[in-house]
């Protein structure tokens, strides 16, 4: 896992339980949360909701090649065929890759499972590629089911999907809990020692014994009749950060109690299906009359069963009895739009559920544009978010059975006269549990407090339109309604997640992949306008140390010879060079010949004229480490002089770079090892942390000899190549990767999800070292 080196040690901040309830100086700032989060508790009434969705929201929902087209395994999407068979097909067929759905309508009679990882259904747009499915899912797999109070219905009522995709979890338990722990820490005692290892992820699971006493605390003591509640369970799942012997630290603060009289155990999180996406598509279905509440026979697009990092994007839902049914963890529904155009109920309902999630979920643009009974559900589940949303007259279902620690936040609930209005049999509890929390919630009309039935005390309102007065009660209601336009900040689930991740990358950013080599009697070099070309001895190990001010000079800096030589920090700049330049007085950096290791780490950079960053003739058979640069642009074209930010000459015996970020007018990466010179084999090439951005004139920004003779790693590299240039991977890219050449297969297409590896003014003339991993 990239981030799991970078997690061990992350601090957690708490704040004092008191100090939540004193005013903030900012009176449009929630006193549970401040400006940044300065007022938050961990084990206070807010729970920590960054870690909802795909891979917690750590990486960007990726964008893997397209590896097969559904109309080679027979699909014809005419709106008369069967493509059924085909699409089966197809995702057989496919690995690690996506499967095109090309504009047109494809006519399905069956369920399409998706039980592997990896795969990808990716369509034109939902505008041009359709799913029609001619037959519902009770009509396909019966699924005879009824309601809690035994009136009869199908399964497909609350569950399931005409696109399923359905694992399961197979890890191993590792260990019973020994001790309580409380909510808002994040360490757990087990009985014994277990056979875990930092950035593992285990999932704790508990369940009521039979006297209700976990039912009790999900509802905060205040759960009203749960009878009929028979069992009751609750899953949590984080990374470990460090083992001590029994004593496991996680990354994250636990959302409930943890208790052994709960029978909590933990087991290795492992799901056997992740990574599956279905975008850029529509779903429809026949345009029958919806007969109402629980006559729904399953005519729902999705359904994530058992699986992890999975993601469904830009999707247009129409004519469905229900939306997305998530039972499974961190999985991201995003830009969905739901429209009806079926002869209603009596209510005027189109259908049945909009989106139904579960454990660790996020649902990130919607706009549900008919009326469900239920739009957004949660019954049972923890540490959902919704969020950036809109409906015509949203209602926040919670269907009983203790859904707790949801967050609904920045949403236009439109008409907002049935915000509250859920479901659920009789008898299961309250409809929400403790710690629910709605936040910057828009409505037409002026909110309160739910009713009691709703949920416990123990819940947040912060940001709505209201004519009642705060009720700020640190062990009761906390109803805070500030103007939803003034709310600070609008969005708490990207406040908190863009803090998590701001402190992440501090963490990140002090900790590099490589050190600098161990250095014998150094010499130490000051490089000057005067003094940028030193001839080193190559039985001598060197520091050399750059201006307090860029330098500026034709050329650059130019090292020559040297056993093991570093430099860290400082600032080159091309100087403009006139008209028709010689391509090498536009160079920054030229290594040559160097027999040890060298290492450069925090330089800037840039210069009018800049044309080449680094030229690499290490004939000799060096290493070459390069990280945290951050190179502005590189200037060339196809006619004439091909700008390169790296490009090696001869050599080298391995090239290591953990952090760069890069912009070129034309080529990335050219690595063509002994093109010039005659040098060592590369024995690795090993990629970190890195961004290149092209621009309108940029063309490939990786390159290498096709089939290349030595290993290329690739870890965390995102490109943003010429925007004329995205449809095909082929056009940034060498060798192409339509040949079935995987050295860049695991390269991402697009920025960083959070900001450039080297920020602007990180490198340079006041550049400090952030450390080194320990090997």
């Amino acid at each position: 896992m990239a981030l799991q080196a970078l997690i061990t040690g992350l601090p957690l901040l708490f704040v004092s339980c008191a100090r939540a309830q004193e005013a903030p100086a900012n009176k449009n700032q929630s006193a549970l949360w401040g400006q940044y989060g300065e007022r938050w508790n961990a084990a206070g009434r807010l729970t920590d909701w960054s870690f909802a969705g795909y891979r917690s929201g750590e990486a960007a929902i990726p964008n893997p090649p397209m590896k097969a087209n559904v109309r080679d395994f027979g699909a014809k999407g005419d709106d008369e065929a069967d493509d059924t068979a085909a699409f089966v097909r197809g995702i057989e067929a496919v690995e690690n890759g996506a499967l095109l759905i090309p504009a047109g309508r494809y006519i399905l009679s069956d369920i399409i499972y998706i039980r592997k990882s990896n795969v990808v259904l990716r369509g034109e747009g939902p505008d041009k590629t359709v799913l029609f499915f001619s037959k519902a899912l009770e009509h396909i797999k019966p699924n005879s089911s009824a309601t809690t109070t035994g009136q009869p219905t199908s399964g497909y009522s609350w569950s399931g999907g005409l696109v399923w995709v359905e694992g399961r979890q197979s890890g191993t338990e590792v260990g019973l809990v020994q001790n309580r722990a409380a909510r808002g820490s994040n360490v757990i005692e087990l009985a014994a020692p277990a056979e875990v290892t930092p950035g593992q992820r285990v999932e704790i699971l508990q369940e009521d014994p039979g006297d209700k006493s976990l039912v009790n605390h999900l509802y905060a003591g205040q759960s009203d009749d749960v009878s009929k509640i028979t069992s009751s369970r609750t899953a949590f799942v984080s990374r470990v950060t460090s083992v001590d012997g029994t004593r496991l630290t996680l990354e994250r603060t636990l959302r409930t109690d943890i208790d052994p009289k709960w029978k909590a155990r933990v087991r290795l999180y492992q799901p056997s299906v992740s990574e599956v996406g279905v975008e850029n598509l529509a779903f429809e279905f026949p345009q029958t009359p919806y007969r109402g509440h629980f006559t729904e026979v399953g005519y729902n697009p999705l359904a994530f069963s058992g699986v992890a990092d999975c993601w469904a994007r830009n999707l247009r839902i129409l004519n469905a009895d229900s939306g997305p049914f998530l039972s499974a963890m961190f999985v991201t529904l995003e830009n969905l739009v739901f429209e009806s155009k079926r002869e209603t109920d009596k209510a005027g309902n189109h259908g049945h559920h909009g989106v139904t999630l579960g454990n660790d979920n996020l649902l990130r643009g919607f706009d549900i544009r008919m009326k469900f009974i239920h739009d957004i559900t949660v019954s049972g589940s923890g540490g959902s978010v919704a969020t950036q949303g809109r409906a015509l007259d949203l209602s926040f279902d919670h269907h009983k059975r203790h859904p707790h620690a949801n967050l609904f936040t920045d949403i236009d609930s439109g008409a907002g006269t049935r915000m509250y209005a859920s479901g659920g049999g009789a008898s299961l509890g309250r409809h929400a549990g403790a710690w629910t929390t709605f936040w910057n919630i828009r409505a037409a009309r002026a909110q309160s407090w739910p009713p009691t039935r709703f949920g416990p005390d123990l819940m947040n309102l912060v940001g709505v339109a209201s004519k009642d007065a705060p009720v700020l009660d640190a062990n009761g209601r906390w109803f805070e309604p500030i103007a939803p336009a003034q709310l600070q900040p609008q969005n708490l689930y990207l406040a908190q997640l863009d803090r998590r991740l701001k402190e992440l990358r501090r963490t990140t950013a002090q900790r590099l992949s490589w050190a600098p080599p161990a250095l014998t009697n150094p010499i130490t070099i000051e490089i000057s306008k005067a003094n940028r070309s030193p001839r080193l001895d190559d039985t001598k190990d060197y520091i050399i140390k750059m201006p307090s001010t860029p330098l500026v000079a034709a050329g650059g800096l130019v090292l020559s010879g040297g056993r093991n030589v570093v430099l860290i920090g400082g600032a080159i700049e091309a100087p403009p060079m006139g008209e028709a330049p010689e391509s090498l007085q536009r160079r920054a950096v030229y290594l040559k010949g160097q027999t040890g290791t060298i290492h450069i780490e925090g330089l800037h950079i840039g210069g009018a004229d800049l044309a080449e960053a680094f030229n690499l003739d290490q004939r000799a058979g060096a290493v070459v480490q390069l990280q945290n640069i951050r190179i502005e642009k590189a200037q060339g074209t196809r006619a004439g002089h091909h700008a390169d930010l790296v490009q090696t000459w001869a050599g080298p015996a391995e090239l290591r770079i953990d952090g760069m970020t890069g912009t070129t007018d034309y080529q990335g990466f050219f690595l063509l090892p002994n093109q010039h010179f005659n040098g060592p084999a590369p024995k690795l090439f090993d990629f970190r942390r890195i961004n290149l951005i092209g621009t309108d004139k940029s063309a490939y920004l990786l390159w290498t000899q096709t089939k290349p003779e030595f290993p290329v790693k690739v870890q965390d590299v995102y490109l943003s190549p010429n925007p004329s240039k995205t449809a095909h991977r082929d056009q940034f890219l060498w060798p192409k990767p339509s040949t079935g050449d995987l050295s860049w297969e695991s390269v991402q297409v697009g920025p960083p999800p959070h900001g450039d590896f080297v920020p602007t003014g990180f490198a340079g003339v006041n550049y400090v070292s952030p450390g080194y991993q320990t090997p």
